[in-house]
């Protein structure tokens, strides 16, 4: 919940994030239905299962092609967090 009401909201993580990444946030416990990058579609809940999410927040980078470049759990403040996106785009 913090990360929603703090660090999604700050303006620097807002235009950071609009320079190279696209967020998509997934219910652990939802049952809307998302198309994998295998082309599998999963519910949210099946999807936190094959991701192996035992924690929230959670956050999972994926490169161009899908694969998982860097997934981390653990509440961030907007500095660090635009730390973790720094470091998410150096490993693609």
């Amino acid at each position: 919940e913090r990360m929603t009401s703090v660090t999604f909201r700050d303006p620097a993580v807002i235009e950071r994030l609009k320079r190279g990444f696209v967020p998509v946030g997934v219910n652990v416990r939802g049952d809307r239905e998302i198309v994998w990058t295998n082309g599998a579609t999963l519910s949210e809940k099946q999807l936190t299962a094959t991701l192996q999410i035992r924690g929230t927040p959670t956050l999972v980078f994926l490169d161009e092609k899908g694969a998982i470049v860097l997934q981390t759990t653990g509440d961030l403040d907007p500095r660090q967090f635009e730390g973790l996106l720094e470091r998410a785009l150096k490993t693609r």
